[in-house]
Formats: structure tokens, sequence, C-alpha cells
């Protein structure tokens, strides 16, 4: 174990009970921002709405130069929007993409989405601080790579741990939920080690952006200890809560 993992102490407080399916999404060429967006908020949303099982949905569109080509990060390629979503059980997941709903919703993702720019990854969330997602909001993104040598274990120990212990200390952050990724899935995006979402109070001249204090500067040095920050990346995106996990029960 590496020396400042001696710090690393436990996620508080936390909830890391809820499985989902997070996915990036780039539209084909051929198809312009507008009518990808009027596509994949109209025709496709309601469809994925009505998927039997369904408890979580939650769509996010990209915003500004983040979701552009980077060719340094672990994730390279350009991200138009994100989609979040969870189903009462794993058979109730296949069981909703294998009705004649989740084949027509398939179908309808492969006229708006470039299959071969689609990622996704299983996750388990972790929440540090619980944000409020009842409207639409601005949140930042973050893919991490974890540092060269820096075991998996070690990694999300400090990260559930002193991170997350750091994240409590500052001002004007609304909430931040950390996504692990289930152990032995990669999904079809390799090199990503965890993602974090953050949500943040208005104070700052970036969308999103960190409310500036010197708590918030030593919450982002801490991630000089476990990332590989050339190769993280932070995409900021409008979050569209279509159905949120406390909202689906029944």
């Amino acid at each position: 174990m590496l020396p400042f993992l001696a710090m690393a102490g436990t996620v508080r407080p936390a909830t890391a009970t809820a499985s989902k399916l997070m996915a990036m999404i780039a539209r084909p060429p051929e198809l312009g921002e507008e009518q990808f967006r009027i596509r994949w908020f109209g025709f496709h949303a309601a469809l994925a709405r009505s998927l039997p099982g369904l408890r979580t949905l939650i769509y996010s569109e990209t915003l500004g130069a983040g979701g552009a080509d980077q060719p340094q990060a672990a994730y390279p390629s350009r991200i138009d929007g994100m989609v979040q979503c969870a189903f009462e059980s794993e058979d109730a997941r296949l069981a909703a993409l294998s009705s004649e709903t989740g084949e027509a919703l398939f179908a309808s993702g492969g006229r708006i989405m470039d299959r071969a720019e689609w990622r996704r990854w299983t996750v388990r969330e972790n929440v540090v601080i619980a944000p409020d997602r009842a409207a639409v909001g601005i949140k930042r993104t973050l893919l991490l790579a974890r540092k060269p040598g820096l075991s998996r274990a070690d990694f999300e120990l400090h990260w559930l741990g002193r991170h997350a212990e750091l994240a409590h200390e500052v001002p004007g952050l609304k909430g931040v939920v950390f996504n692990t990724i289930l152990e032995g899935d990669a999904g079809n995006g390799p090199g990503i080690d965890g993602i974090t979402e953050t949500w943040w109070a208005s104070g700052s001249d970036e969308p999103g952006g960190k409310v500036p204090s010197p708590q918030a500067d030593a919450w982002m040095a801490d991630g000089e200890h476990f990332l590989d920050l050339p190769r993280c990346r932070t995409i900021v995106t409008i979050e569209y809560p279509f159905i949120l996990p406390d909202q689906s029960a029944g």
C-alpha cells in the first residue's frame, strides 16, 4: 500500500447500494446537432421511459469543448450525450431490452447514435453528498484513470476514503456521486477506472465550475495522489431527469 493511503477513511455519508448503467453516446457525422436533440429527447426518450421495470432514467447533454475529441484522455472520443438508467433487477433489465419496446428503442438508437463511438459501464453508485436532481441543472462528470502502478483496490480506497472526506469540507459543492465500475465489467469503455458526478452552487464564471475556496483547491490537489490527470476527462452537461430513483417506485 502506498504511504498516502494511510490517510484514507470511509465515505461519509454513503449510499452504495444502487447499481446502474452509464453510457456515453455520440451522434453520427451525418446527423446535425438539432436533429439529434429532437430525436434523442423526443422519440427515443419517450420509448426509453416506457421500458418495463425501469427505475431510473437521466439524460445529459454535453456543453462546450468538453464533449469534443480529446486524444490524450483514456476515453478520447467525442461525446454528445450521456445516459443513466437502472432497473428493478438484472432479470428485469434483460426482459426489458428483449421486449417489443426494447427492440424499438435499439432500432431508434441506431438512427441517432454512432455505434462505433458508443461506450457503457455498469457501475455501483456511491453517494458522497446527495444532490438535488429534481430539476434540470448543470453537472460536471469526470472520467477517471488511476495513476500508473496503482492497483484498482488502492485507487478505490483513496477515492472512496480520503477524497470523499475532503469533499464534505468544500463550500458550494452541492452534490457528489462516485460511480465505481463493477468488478470484471469494463463495458466497452476500457481505460476508465471510475466516474465522478459533481454539482456546484452558483458562484463560478465557468458553467458548472467549482466555487473558488482553499478547500476546493485542496480537494482538487488531492487528485494528484491517485489519478493520472492527463488521462482523465471532465465533461460539462445539462442534466435532464426523466425518472428519478426516488420517484420510480410503484
